[in-house]
């Protein structure tokens, strides 16, 4: 897809025009992505901005935007009587004043260091990186200020290639350590879910697996504060070393505690506690680890809490354990495990 057509498509999305598929294309990006989510909401106030609001050069604006996204603008042509498929796949042209939106959007996005390509969404001046942890793995990558990041299996990781700007950050969908290079001139922030962790120089493990939604962060070493992506200052939790805190889809962050840190690091080590956890948040953390798949067969058994650890143990010896723990059989066919009471 091409620049201007990724632009198209976010404009219809805006405005409500784009088809049902384009629609959960667009859905399905914000979701994996909290930067593109953010740069829509900002584009939304633009685009919902009341005509008398909007600038008054609307050629001017488009020929800037057009520039800077490769949108070809024929010669000798207004913005307001070029043909239809020339903007979009939509008509665009037959509207002033939505052109006018739609370049104002853009145009302020550009500003802010945002833009697309047809393979993805960058930010500042360098592409963000990514990495994705396959399941049975880790990995460890260390950014260019420093940061040293372990990552569980099945998480993934957006990072830019150097961070020129006034503050650091990253994407997280997983569960990563992070050793944080120390820069009072330049926060380090870590976007997990709908969560936000800022930090000036600390270690601290984030957890933030989109299956539930939730972001929970613990701190071995230094402070860090963990609020949500729309929430006020006020409402952040502030976390000393072995502190922790939680924080869920729709609220705001649980007050710190104290906890044994040593529980929520040890999946560095092979190693994992459940306390009182339901079935199905077990067996999604033994399918990344073990890279197998399970089928449930009679869904009762995944609201079944169970109080579970495990350490280095084979995929066989946990699968008894919860045979035992559920009395539930268990048949395996290769990487696919079924369970049924």
């Amino acid at each position: 897809m091409s620049t201007s057509d990724n632009w198209s498509m976010l404009s219809q999305y805006l405005s409500g025009e784009c088809t049902d598929y384009e629609k959960r294309q667009i859905e399905t990006r914000i979701d994996v992505e909290p930067e593109l989510r953010k740069m829509l909401q900002f584009m939304q106030r633009i685009w919902d901005t009341s005509e008398a609001q909007q600038p008054s050069d609307v050629e001017k604006l488009w020929n800037q935007v057009a520039e800077k996204t490769g949108i070809k603008m024929p010669t000798g042509k207004s913005v307001a009587t070029m043909p239809q498929h020339k903007l979009s796949k939509r008509r665009y042209a037959d509207n002033y004043y939505r052109i006018m939106r739609y370049a104002a959007a853009i145009l302020v996005v550009f500003t802010l260091g945002y833009f697309l390509n047809g393979s993805g969404l960058f930010w500042g001046s360098g592409e963000l990186m990514t990495i994705t942890v396959q399941n049975g793995e880790r990995e460890e990558v260390t950014l260019s200020d420093g940061t040293h990041i372990i990552l569980d299996s099945g998480s993934s990781l957006r990072y830019p290639k150097s961070f020129d700007g006034e503050r650091r950050e990253v994407f997280l969908n997983g569960e990563g350590y992070f050793e944080v290079a120390r820069n009072t001139d330049k926060p380090f922030f870590v976007q997990a879910n709908h969560g936000v962790v800022q930090v000036l120089g600390t270690k601290f493990n984030v957890r933030a697996w989109r299956s539930n939604r939730n972001v929970a962060v613990t701190v071995t070493e230094g402070k860090v504060s963990l609020n949500s992506e729309s929430g006020p200052n006020l409402a952040a939790s502030i976390l000393t070393k072995d502190q922790f805190s939680e924080l869920a889809a729709n609220g705001k962050p649980t007050s710190p505690q104290m906890v044994d840190v040593a529980q929520y690091m040890a999946w560095m080590h092979n190693e994992v506690f459940f306390d009182d956890a339901s079935l199905q948040e077990i067996l999604f953390q033994l399918e990344r680890w073990y890279d197998v798949a399970f089928i449930l067969e009679d869904k009762t058994l995944a609201e079944e809490r169970l109080n579970l650890h495990i350490k280095n143990d084979s995929i066989e010896d946990v699968l008894k354990l919860i045979a035992v723990l559920t009395d539930a059989k268990y048949s395996r066919s290769g990487q696919t495990i079924r369970l049924k009471l």
